[in-house]
């Protein structure tokens, strides 16, 4: 899986590419709830056994062209070519429903070239998803 960098270089090709098939990508921003708590409740081996198995759910549910990386602690992109927006909610449903982890999600068609903005509005609607899980 790769990391923030490897994102800013993949990005670009993988707009191109969608451009010149014809085809959309998407974006989604996902988060592993609850980290540090997990951490400090059962320990880091516990806390990092989530991370895998949240990278190990992304790589599962991934087709051949999605890919995905870990930006930070807890977060995750994944990019998918060929995936429509209407899309977006039963793809991140599936992966919610086989992780024994909460895990709140974001995602978007992308539409435009600056990377920075569409991680911006996808983390916000990974908050909004995550506060509507909640109740607030």
């Amino acid at each position: 899986m790769g990391n923030r960098r490897a994102l800013e270089e993949a990005f670009p090709l993988l707009l191109q590419e969608a451009r010149t098939l014809g085809e959309p990508l998407s974006l989604i921003y996902w988060d592993l709830n609850g980290l540090k708590a997990l951490n400090d409740r059962e320990g880091h081996a516990v806390g990092d056994q989530a991370l895998k198995s949240l990278a190990q759910a992304l790589r599962n549910l991934s087709r051949r062209r999605d890919v995905a990386f870990r930006i930070g602690g807890d977060e995750f992109v994944s990019l998918h070519l060929g995936l429509k927006a209407e899309e977006i909610p039963a793809l991140i449903a599936r992966l919610q429903e086989n992780l024994p982890y909460q895990v709140a999600a974001g995602g978007l068609l992308v539409e435009g070239e600056d990377l920075e903005v569409l991680l911006k509005e996808t983390d916000k609607r990974m908050y909004r998803a995550k506060r509507a899980r909640k109740g607030l």
